[in-house]
């Protein structure tokens, strides 16, 4: 009996691994259409903004992706090619295919699914207070002497890999705390200002990158990190941070930072281009280099997507409290495919800035504003009423302010 029960075992095992292969398989092939845009887009959200229909969609997707093996499978993905992906300019083309692999894996099992992400520099100052760590989301911190989590989306899940054992979670702080992160200032200073893949990628993945994995410690603080679902959410707003930073000007004349790549890769390559392969997949980061097409049939919901429209442009900002108390004029060039477009200049009148809560150390004051332009000619002018004190969820964070009429001239280009 003992036996036939192992034998049973090793039959199932096997037919899972060939039908994990088979689909991954899948998953490359189709990333040959890599050119070509997408008919329908994926929208991810912040794990926050989610319904409870989605995110008990969500619960429900990754409840069978846990059962059939899906998480043990990324997590050795990522074991073998950790050393290849971290520490280089790999980093970004490498996790935004990995996530998206994962993502579209979920959606065989519903095509609705998607993976949200976790904006966590808004949990900066007290991370384990977040309620993106409570039993409605993630779940919280291990229990008992192996540290087991006991409660969130992978409540009591156990794993095969690398060897058969509970998810594990050990907060970084004193008494179940987690040592705090890096504000969104922090933050926003490297996605407004680097203009290399090389320093972006160091800044970003030696602080909250590393951050948030030696906070959650345990099974996220391993090279098998992906068995916890943490990893996906914290990965998707890294890539949402990438995105945001290929909307950055250049810099030097020559549009956006969209198609940048790089500074050193793996295997020894010194200056990583869009051309290379991405480690453990057969595409080239230029497949992964633009949302909306190929594979990459997704986007952030908090990032404005351009038109692509002939008659119009659109454009989202954020602007800190100095600059705007400053009245400064922004100026901004539509995409080159806007055939009525102009350059288009911002002038901002704000009112006091008032904080958000009482837990920042700075009052932090910032907008978010989308407008677009069609067919005003010379003189014209389109104006635009924020809300005074509105929420709005842009970058790292919300942020809550009043602010003034905007008037948007359209002068000859």
């Amino acid at each position: 009996m003992k036996y036939q029960l192992i034998t049973q075992y090793l039959v199932l095992a096997i037919a899972s691994f060939f039908t994990l292969v088979e689909s991954q398989q899948d998953n490359n092939q189709q990333s040959y259409t890599a050119n070509q845009q997408c008919d329908s887009i994926t929208v991810r959200k912040e794990i926050r903004a989610t319904s409870q229909q989605e995110w008990a969609m969500i619960r429900q997707v990754v409840t069978q992706m846990m059962r059939d093996g899906w998480f043990d499978w990324y997590g050795s993905i990522h074991n073998n090619n950790f050393n290849f992906v971290h520490g280089n300019s790999m980093f970004f083309p490498f996790h935004r295919r990995f996530v998206r692999d994962f993502e579209m894996t979920g959606q065989r099992y519903n095509p609705s699914f998607f993976v949200p992400y976790w904006d966590s520099a808004q949990d900066w100052q007290n991370p384990a207070g977040s309620a993106v760590l409570k039993s409605n989301y993630l779940g919280g911190n291990g229990r008992g002497s192996n540290n087991c989590v006991m409660d969130g989306i992978q409540g009591g899940a156990t794993y095969n890999y690398p060897n058969r054992k509970c998810l594990r979670r050990v907060f970084n702080g004193q008494n179940g705390s987690i040592q705090t992160w890096f504000s969104p200032t922090y933050i926003n200073n490297f996605v407004n200002t680097d203009k290399t893949m090389a320093d972006f990628r160091s800044h970003i993945e030696f602080s909250i990158h590393g951050a948030v994995h030696l906070g959650l410690a345990g099974d996220m603080m391993e090279d098998w990190s992906p068995v916890d679902f943490a990893f996906m959410t914290h990965h998707a707003n890294l890539d949402r941070l990438w995105a945001i930073w290929q909307q950055q000007p250049n810099g030097n004349g020559s549009g956006t930072l969209a198609d940048v790549m790089d500074g050193p890769g793996p295997n020894g390559i010194q200056n990583l281009r869009v051309n290379n392969i991405i480690t453990a997949y057969s595409d080239t980061i230029q497949t992964v280099m633009t949302l909306g097409t190929g594979l990459m049939c997704y986007r952030y919901d908090a990032i404005s997507q351009r038109s692509s429209g002939p008659d119009d442009c659109i454009f989202d900002h954020v602007v800190d409290k100095d600059t705007m108390r400053n009245k400064d004029i922004y100026k901004n060039l539509c995409p080159e495919n806007s055939k009525n477009s102009r350059r288009a200049l911002k002038i901002v009148e704000v009112a006091q800035c008032v904080p958000v809560t009482s837990q920042y150390e700075t009052t932090y004051c910032s907008y978010a504003l989308e407008y677009s332009l069609k067919h005003y000619g010379s003189g014209d002018t389109a104006q635009i009423v924020n809300k005074h004190c509105e929420q709005f969820n842009y970058g790292m964070t919300q942020y809550c302010f009043p602010v003034a009429n905007v008037t948007i001239s359209v002068p000859d280009s």
